[in-house]
């Protein structure tokens, strides 16, 4: 319900703010990663919808800001978007390979990252949105403290819940670690199980133990109406 009002009043103030600021993040077009045929996805706004003769209404800014409608991402683009918001604005350009070399000679070429944008937002802001997916991890109400529990090293993360034309929906997460001094940002999505707490979450954690080192926590149970291919 927070999402829906925000959504609904930031559209009535303008509504291009929250297609402009989805497309700040790198959503609605190709990261431009090398050697992969990726999809620019689609960030709907009222000149889209005025290509299908049809008009833009509040109902479509709530549908931005809750993650649905004609909305389109993929995991690249939102694991950019993650690393803006873990980093502190700044939006880069995916790389496969940071140094080619041997390993006892060292590198003969590196690749140095590469600055594509920069969110405009003020510090606080982005520090709010930090907060709050730290609090999914960790908070009384978070959505998934039981699956973080124990971590030995502190994630922010996010779950995700896409409705699909399917009976089951996407379950989604997207976290980074460590929560103030970011290093991994992980995105998962395992498509038609149900909710993203429930089968992405855990996957996400075993992950970022991966990543760091740690023992992997045995993944729970599938719901019993998920398929059983995780």
């Amino acid at each position: 319900m927070t999402f829906y009002e925000v959504g609904l009043q930031i559209n009535r103030k303008d509504p291009n703010l929250l297609p402009n600021m989805a497309r700040a993040f790198g959503l609605g077009k190709p990261t431009g990663i090398a050697e992969l045929d990726e999809q620019p996805g689609l960030v709907p706004d009222a000149a889209y919808k005025k290509t299908k003769g049809e008009a833009w209404y509040d109902g479509d800014a709530v549908n931005i800001s809750i993650g649905q409608g004609d909305l389109l991402v993929t995991p690249l683009q939102m694991a950019v978007a993650y690393s803006a918001i873990a980093n502190g604005g700044t939006v880069y350009k995916p790389q496969i390979v940071t140094k080619i070399g041997s390993p006892d000679q060292g590198p003969e070429e590196t690749f140095s990252p590469q600055v594509v944008g920069k969110v405009d937002l003020k510090p606080e802001t982005l520090a709010a949105v930090r907060q709050g997916m730290r609090g999914v991890v960790v908070g009384a109400l978070g959505t998934a403290r039981h699956i973080f529990g124990g971590m030995p090293v502190a994630v922010a993360g996010k779950t995700g819940t896409a409705e699909t034309s399917t009976e089951q929906p996407d379950a989604w997460f997207a976290a980074y670690a460590p929560y103030n001094n970011p290093e991994i940002v992980v995105i998962v999505i395992v498509e038609d199980v149900g909710q993203g707490s429930a089968v992405a979450a855990p996957i996400t954690r075993n992950i970022i133990e991966a990543y760091f080192g740690y023992a992997q926590t045995p993944l729970p149970p599938l719901p019993p109406d998920a398929p059983a291919d995780r």
